[in-house]
């Protein structure tokens, strides 16, 4: 039972250790007027489950909101993509990575962002891959592109977070 340090004021427990990989980011991005932080100093994120946060993943998408989709993933992260591997250090690289992405479905044509089908595997208690089949659809609701991807999914103190994923080649 860890209590925080650095946070009087919270008489939580922090079960999650301070090196995990989400509560770096959350002081990273929560370093405030005085630079003091504390390892449950998390965004919030509603994802009690490994679909909620795949449906928080995937209305954040559609909103073309990279900072959101970045908020639910760890740092570092890593995507699969085509077979190349891309190692992403810090959150600026994983945002600009998914707005990347979004900017090319968005000049495709695709306008929103359905989840078609949706499988979970658990890896032990606290981890688990998720694959999901995703409907790229136009403004007129017509399917512009079908993609299917794995997750890795990790639950933490501030719920589950995205580790890495894999595109299934086309």
């Amino acid at each position: 039972d860890q209590r925080c340090p650095s946070a009087p004021a919270c008489s939580a427990a922090c079960p999650s250790p301070p090196w995990a990989p989400w509560p770096s980011q959350a002081r990273e991005m929560r370093a405030g007027v005085d630079g003091t932080t504390h390892p449950c100093d998390d965004p919030p994120v509603a994802s009690a489950t490994p679909r909620d946060l795949v449906d928080a993943y995937g209305a954040r998408y559609s909103a073309g909101d990279a900072d959101g989709v970045a908020d639910l993933c760890a740092v570092p992260f890593v995507a699969v993509r085509n077979g190349d591997v891309v190692q992403l250090a810090d959150r600026p690289a994983i945002v600009a990575h998914f707005r990347s992405l979004i900017d090319g479905y968005r000049s495709s044509g695709a306008a929103s962002f359905g989840l078609g089908s949706f499988h979970v595997q658990p890896l032990g208690e606290r981890s688990c891959v998720a694959t999901a089949t995703w409907h790229a659809l136009g403004t007129d609701r017509q399917l512009v592109r079908e993609r299917v991807t794995t997750y890795h999914l990790v639950a933490g103190v501030a719920g589950w977070r995205i580790l890495s994923y894999t595109n299934h080649d086309a």
